[in-house]
Protein backbone atom coordinates (compact mmCIF):
# COMPACT_ATOMS: atom_id res chain seq x y z
CA UNK A 1 0.00 0.00 0.00
CA UNK A 2 2.74 2.07 1.01
CA UNK A 3 4.32 1.91 -2.69
CA UNK A 4 0.61 2.84 -4.31
CA UNK A 5 0.22 5.96 -2.27
CA UNK A 6 3.76 6.79 -3.39
CA UNK A 7 2.83 6.54 -6.68
CA UNK A 8 0.32 8.51 -6.51
CA UNK A 9 1.64 11.16 -4.31
CA UNK A 10 3.93 11.53 -7.44
CA UNK A 11 0.66 12.20 -9.52
CA UNK A 12 -0.17 14.71 -7.38
CA UNK A 13 -2.03 13.69 -4.24
CA UNK A 14 -0.76 14.00 -1.04
CA UNK A 15 -1.63 11.03 1.03
CA UNK A 16 -0.29 9.46 4.03
CA UNK A 17 -1.23 6.30 5.73
CA UNK A 18 -3.23 6.53 9.19
CA UNK A 19 -2.89 3.41 10.94
CA UNK A 20 -3.03 -0.43 9.17
CA UNK A 21 -6.04 0.32 7.25
CA UNK A 22 -6.39 3.95 6.40
CA UNK A 23 -5.09 6.81 4.68
CA UNK A 24 -5.69 10.59 4.80
CA UNK A 25 -6.17 12.78 1.60
CA UNK A 26 -4.34 16.09 2.25
CA UNK A 27 -4.41 17.44 -1.52
CA UNK A 28 -5.61 16.08 -4.94
CA UNK A 29 -4.62 17.25 -8.21
CA UNK A 30 -6.99 20.37 -9.60
CA UNK A 31 -8.88 18.44 -11.85
CA UNK A 32 -11.10 17.04 -8.85
CA UNK A 33 -12.30 20.48 -7.95
CA UNK A 34 -13.70 20.23 -11.52
CA UNK A 35 -15.12 17.18 -11.40
CA UNK A 36 -15.71 15.75 -8.38
CA UNK A 37 -16.24 11.82 -7.95
CA UNK A 38 -15.88 9.26 -5.10
CA UNK A 39 -12.94 8.84 -3.65
CA UNK A 40 -13.33 5.21 -2.10
CA UNK A 41 -14.50 3.87 -5.19
CA UNK A 42 -11.49 5.87 -7.21
CA UNK A 43 -9.17 4.73 -4.64
CA UNK A 44 -10.09 0.63 -4.77
CA UNK A 45 -9.58 0.91 -8.53
CA UNK A 46 -6.37 2.60 -7.68
CA UNK A 47 -5.01 -0.35 -5.59
CA UNK A 48 -6.50 -3.22 -7.01
CA UNK A 49 -4.22 -2.34 -10.42
CA UNK A 50 -0.75 -3.15 -10.92
CA UNK A 51 0.57 0.53 -12.21
CA UNK A 52 -0.90 3.44 -11.68
CA UNK A 53 -1.17 6.52 -14.03
CA UNK A 54 -3.16 9.78 -14.37
CA UNK A 55 -4.35 7.86 -17.73
CA UNK A 56 -5.81 5.25 -15.09
CA UNK A 57 -7.27 7.95 -12.49
CA UNK A 58 -8.84 10.06 -15.55
CA UNK A 59 -10.53 7.30 -16.85
CA UNK A 60 -12.24 6.42 -13.70
CA UNK A 61 -13.09 10.08 -13.56
CA UNK A 62 -14.94 10.02 -16.82
CA UNK A 63 -16.44 6.60 -17.23
CA UNK A 64 -17.92 7.24 -13.69
CA UNK A 65 -19.14 10.33 -14.97
CA UNK A 66 -20.60 9.09 -18.18
CA UNK A 67 -21.86 6.31 -16.51
CA UNK A 68 -23.80 8.68 -14.19
CA UNK A 69 -24.99 10.73 -16.59
CA UNK A 70 -26.16 8.13 -19.13
CA UNK A 71 -30.08 7.49 -19.65
CA UNK A 72 -30.90 4.42 -18.22
CA UNK A 73 -32.71 0.95 -19.60
CA UNK A 74 -36.38 1.66 -19.15
CA UNK A 75 -35.97 5.69 -18.91
CA UNK A 76 -38.84 7.66 -20.90
CA UNK A 77 -37.64 10.59 -23.20
CA UNK A 78 -39.81 12.94 -24.51
CA UNK A 79 -39.49 13.65 -28.53
CA UNK A 80 -37.54 16.09 -28.47
CA UNK A 81 -35.34 14.94 -25.74
CA UNK A 82 -34.54 11.77 -28.10
CA UNK A 83 -34.03 13.95 -31.61
CA UNK A 84 -31.63 16.34 -29.36
CA UNK A 85 -29.56 12.90 -27.43
CA UNK A 86 -29.19 11.94 -31.32
CA UNK A 87 -28.46 15.68 -32.37
CA UNK A 88 -25.55 16.40 -29.73
CA UNK A 89 -23.98 12.79 -30.16
CA UNK A 90 -23.92 12.73 -33.82
CA UNK A 91 -22.49 16.82 -33.66
CA UNK A 92 -19.98 15.79 -31.00
CA UNK A 93 -17.99 12.40 -31.73
CA UNK A 94 -16.54 10.77 -34.45
CA UNK A 95 -17.73 7.09 -35.31
CA UNK A 96 -20.62 7.36 -32.72
CA UNK A 97 -21.64 3.32 -32.72
CA UNK A 98 -20.77 2.23 -29.16
CA UNK A 99 -20.92 3.75 -25.59
CA UNK A 100 -18.35 4.13 -22.88
CA UNK A 101 -19.13 0.51 -22.18
CA UNK A 102 -18.78 -1.09 -25.95
CA UNK A 103 -22.52 -1.83 -25.95
CA UNK A 104 -23.72 -1.03 -29.29
CA UNK A 105 -25.90 2.35 -30.09
CA UNK A 106 -27.56 1.12 -33.38
CA UNK A 107 -28.27 -3.01 -34.17
CA UNK A 108 -29.42 -4.06 -37.54
CA UNK A 109 -33.02 -6.27 -36.93
CA UNK A 110 -34.08 -8.20 -40.11
CA UNK A 111 -37.75 -7.61 -40.84
CA UNK A 112 -38.39 -11.48 -40.59
CA UNK A 113 -36.89 -11.22 -36.93
CA UNK A 114 -39.44 -8.68 -35.79
CA UNK A 115 -41.96 -10.66 -37.63
CA UNK A 116 -41.17 -13.87 -35.84
CA UNK A 117 -40.85 -11.81 -32.16
CA UNK A 118 -45.02 -11.27 -32.84
CA UNK A 119 -46.12 -14.25 -34.67
CA UNK A 120 -46.62 -13.73 -38.03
Amino acid sequence: MEEKLAQCNELGFDISLFGENKIIIHAVPQIFAEHVIDFDVLFQKVLSSEDISFDLILEEIFASKACKAAIKAGQRLSPQEMKQLIEDGFASIDQLFVCQHGRPFFIKIARKDIDGLFGR
